[in-house]
């Protein structure tokens, strides 16, 4: 039993997904699913192509989708039990499987952002790389995370994140939820580093040797030359 890709991807961001799609091709998903906005290309071999979608510029928006694409494919499909969605400007660098495999029993596992207080970590959760079991569960929980985002009162553009963090820390619906280590499984640089460092080698030459999950957000995906060398190099 494998475990399933899961990803939204509006049209201003399909090359983001051009750049991470042959990692995620080379990765051991049994099934790679791309949820749109409607932009269609026949590019894409080996993957599947959910157009459910209206075409949209809001980033907001295009954030709550995430969750309404990976709710549509549980529920789609109940007997798929393990699912992983990932941002499409994550690049998978080994086997993902072994979550669920290693970490025992659990209903969503996510990773968190470093340099956080213990009680704090919940509230400090990254939406860019999310693991669950698909059961009823973890359904209603998806749906209460959808739900938390369209009623957020400051419609804050990457409420997103702060719903699963604040669903999570609170966790009404008492989920069974593992806490991976970020160096692994979404390994991406912080606002602090970058603005320190101004440049993001040094950060990606001290990436975690068994990084499974590099996050290139903020536009480093961009960076041709970066992607070839620490992804495809």
């Amino acid at each position: 039993m494998g475990y399933h890709l899961v990803t939204y991807c509006s049209h201003n961001y399909q090359r983001a997904l051009e750049s991470s799609m042959p990692s995620w091709l080379a990765s051991d998903a049994e099934t790679i699913n791309v949820y749109t906005d409607g932009w269609k290309t026949g590019v894409y071999t080996g993957i599947i192509m959910h157009h459910i979608f209206q075409p949209c510029d809001d980033y907001g928006t295009n954030c709550v989708r995430k969750s309404e694409a990976l709710l549509d494919f549980c529920a789609e499909n109940p007997n798929k039990r393990h699912v992983v969605m990932l941002d499409v400007d994550c690049y998978i660098l080994g086997t993902l499987m072994e979550v669920f495999r290693i970490y025992g029993e659990f209903d969503v596992a996510v990773t968190v952002y470093k340099n956080v207080k213990q009680k704090h970590r919940l509230k400090n959760v990254s939406a860019g790389a999310l693991f669950i079991k698909n059961t009823p569960q973890t359904r209603r929980f998806l749906r209460q995370w959808i739900m938390d985002q369209r009623s957020d009162y400051h419609q804050t553009p990457c409420r997103d994140q702060k719903c699963l963090s604040l669903l999570l820390h609170k966790n009404p619906l008492k989920v069974n939820i593992k806490q991976l280590d970020y160096n692994i499984w979404n390994a991406h640089p912080n606002s602090s580093v970058l603005k320190a460092d101004n440049d993001p080698l040094s950060w990606l030459e001290n990436l975690d040797e068994h990084c499974r999950v590099l996050h290139l957000a903020r536009g480093l995906w961009k960076d041709k030359e970066l992607v070839d060398r620490f992804v495809y190099g």
